[in-house]
């Protein structure tokens, strides 16, 4: 029992009755580790697998057991497959970037099992893939039409092998003419985005 007691209180002491409760023939679900975090690289190849541990915390056996794939957000991207239907088991977790534009994806892998007192539990995961590396042929340049006497504007955008645009700056960019009005290769400014400015005279 717990007593509650105060000088001031008329009705002290207070008896409150306290029943605990131990379910120590119940199972519970431990999964281990408790989040998962991919990287993926547009182009290249997908994150190496992880294991998800799946034991029992509690008593009795944890069987039953189920593992599914939830998506918050695009889906389809994730495989999960499970040991066995009885603890201690394992967990594979395949993530799958292909096809993926670059930009953050998360999911949960849900553990139920028959009978476990904290059931379902989860595995938050996210993967981040990111823009590959610049494609001198994947990248596109805008060349407005040029005037006698005046400075053309080119502009660069650095791509991927898939074609995804590369945000961020740093490489080394060179723009030249062809034609009739040929002009020597000249360095492009780096505006720090994945763009590139130059001004050539034809």
């Amino acid at each position: 029992d717990l007593v509650l007691t105060s000088p001031d209180a008329r009705n002290s002491p207070l008896i409150i009755p306290v029943q605990v409760v131990v379910t120590l023939d119940r199972p519970i679900i431990g999964l281990e580790p408790t989040e998962l975090v991919f990287q993926a690289e547009s182009g290249g190849e997908s994150p190496a697998p992880r294991v998800i541990q799946v034991t029992n915390l509690g008593g009795g056996v944890l069987s039953g057991l189920q593992a599914d794939a939830l998506y918050l957000g695009a889906g389809g991207w994730l495989s999960v497959d499970l040991s066995g239907s009885t603890a201690p088991a394992e967990i594979l977790v395949q993530p799958r970037q292909a096809g993926l534009s670059p930009g953050e994806y998360r999911a949960e892998v849900r553990v139920s099992g028959e009978g476990a007192l904290n059931s379902p539990r989860s595995v938050p995961v996210v993967m981040t893939v990111q823009t590959g590396v610049v494609s001198p042929s994947r990248s596109t340049a805008t060349v407005p039409n040029g005037t006698a006497g005046v400075a053309t504007e080119i502009i660069v955008q650095a791509r991927d092998a898939d074609g995804n645009p590369v945000d961020v700056g740093g490489e080394a960019v060179e723009v030249s003419v062809s034609g009739a009005n040929s002009v020597s290769p000249f360095e492009a400014a780096d505006l720090g985005d994945g763009t590139y400015l130059s001004l050539i005279h034809i």
